[in-house]
C-alpha cells in the first residue's frame, strides 16, 4: 500500500542516525562490560588499580564495524527492496516496480563497497556509480515519485525542417519535446515546486553521503579511522555527521509533501470518477438519456474487452507499434504462473543479498 511503502522510504532516511544510536549504545555495554572486568579482577587481586588499560575495545570491534553497522546501513534498503517485489509479483506488472527496486538496488551497492571498502572510496569507479545512482534517484522523484513535470512530444509541425507538407513523414523523425509543470496541483505557488525540486537535487547526494559511516576499522591496522578527514582541529570533521543527518531530514520532508500531495490528487480523482460512473448508472435506470457512448461504455463495463487503437498507415507507425508490443508484452506478467514469477523476483532478491554477504566475507580485519 501506499502507508507502507512511504513508512519505508522513511526508514530510509533514517540511516545515519541509526548509525549513531547503535554506536553509542555498543560504546556504553562494551564499556560497562569492560569496567565490571576490571572492577571484578581487582576485587579478587585485592588491588585497587581501576585503570582500563590502553586498548578501547570498540576499536577492535569485529562484530560492530562488519556486522551490525553494515547491518543498519543496508536493511532500509533491502526491506525497501522486498515491497517492491511484493508489489511486482500482487500487480503482475514489472513497471515501475522493478524500476524502483533498481533505484534502491544501485544505492545498496554504493553503500556495500563504502563500507566494507572505505579505504578505497575515492576511487573513480565509486564515484561514478554513486553519481549515476544519485541522478537515477532524482529522476525517479521527480518523474515518477512526484510525476512533477509533464512531457508532450510534438512531431513536427506545421513549417520548418520537422514537417511542413502533408502526407510527409519527415515530422516522425524530429519530435520536440515540451515539458512543464504538471496542470493539477494543490499549492498555488509554482516556486514551491521549483523551490523544493532544486533542494532535492542537492541534497540527494547529502543522502547518499549518509550511507558512509563517520568511523572504519581499517584491514589492515585494525585501528579506528575517520571516514571525513579535514586536517586542523577536525571541528568540521565532526559536524559532517550531523549536517548530512539534518539535511536529509529536511530532504525527506519536502519529498514527502509533494510525494503526499500526489497521492491525494489520485484518491480524489479516483473518487469523483466513481461518483460520475454511479451518477450515469442511476440515469440509465430512471430512463434518462444521457448519450449512446456513455451506455455503451457502461455496458462493456465488468466484460473482458480491449479496445485496440486505429492502426496508421506509415512505416514509422509500423516500428513504434511493434515496439509498443514488445514492451506490454514484456511488462506483462499475467501469462506467467505464480510460481514463474517468484522465482524470478526470488533471482533479485539473492543477487542483493549475495553482493552483501560477498562484500563481507571479503572483508579481512586482523
Amino acid at each position: 500500500t501506499f502507508r507502507d511503502g512511504f513508512v519505508g522510504d522513511i526508514l530510509t532516511s533514517t540511516v545515519r542516525p541509526m548509525q549513531d544510536l547503535a554506536y553509542t549504545v555498543f560504546y556504553l555495554t562494551m564499556g560497562l562490560q569492560g569496567w565490571w572486568t576490571v572492577r571484578t579482577t581487582n576485587i579478587n587481586n585485592n588491588n585497587d588499580d581501576t585503570s582500563f588499560g590502553n586498548e578501547v575495545p570498540i576499536e577492535r570491534s569485529w562484530l560492530l564495524h562488519t556486522v551490525l553497522l553494515p547491518a543498519l546501513t543496508l536493511s532500509p534498503l533491502w526491506w525497501r527492496f522486498c515491497q517492491t517485489l511484493r508489489q511486482t509479483y500482487v500487480t503482475k506488472n514489472r513497471w515501475p516496480y522493478l524500476g524502483n527496486a533498481a533505484k534502491y538496488f544501485i544505492a545498496a551497492q554504493v553503500a556495500v563497497f563504502v563500507v566494507y571498502e572505505p579505504e578505497r572510496r575515492g576511487e573513480l569507479g565509486w564515484r561514478v556509480c554513486a553519481v549515476l545512482g544519485t541522478l537515477y534517484q532524482i529522476w525517479w522523484d521527480v518523474f515518477m515519485d512526484w510525476e512533477l513535470l509533464e512531457v508532450e512530444l510534438e512531431n513536427g509541425g506545421g513549417s520548418g525542417r520537422g514537417g511542413g507538407e502533408v502526407g510527409s513523414t519527415d515530422k516522425w523523425w524530429y519530435p520536440s519535446i515540451r515539458m512543464r509543470l504538471r496542470r493539477n496541483r494543490l499549492y498555488q505557488s509554482r516556486v514551491t515546486y521549483v523551490g523544493i525540486a532544486i533542494l532535492n537535487v542537492l541534497l540527494r547526494f547529502g543522502w547518499t553521503l549518509t550511507f558512509v559511516p563517520d568511523r572504519y576499522l581499517s584491514p589492515k591496522s585494525g585501528m579506528l579511522l575517520q571516514n571525513f578527514t579535514t586536517g586542523g582541529n577536525g571541528t568540521l570533521r565532526e559536524m559532517i555527521g550531523p549536517a548530512l543527518a539534518a539535511a536529509e531530514i529536511v530532504r525527506r520532508t519536502l519529498w514527502g509533501l509533494l510525494r503526499l500531495e500526489l497521492e491525494a490528487l489520485k484518491v480524489v480523482e479516483k473518487l469523483r470518477d466513481e461518483e460520475e460512473q454511479e451518477e450515469k448508472r442511476h440515469a440509465i435506470e430512471n430512463g434518462e438519456n444521457i448519450g449512446l457512448m456513455d451506455v455503451s461504455m457502461l455496458e462493456m463495463e465488468g466484460d473482458d474487452v480491449v479496445l485496440e487503437p486505429m492502426a496508421i498507415g506509415s512505416s514509422g507507425g509500423k516500428s513504434s507499434s511493434s515496439l509498443m508490443e514488445t514492451v506490454v508484452l514484456w511488462n506483462d506478467m499475467s501469462a506467467s504462473s505464480d510460481v514463474h514469477v517468484m522465482w524470478e523476483l526470488c533471482f533479485y532478491a539473492t543477487v542483493f543479498t549475495g553482493m552483501g554477504m560477498i562484500a563481507a566475507v571479503h572483508r579481512q580485519v586482523y
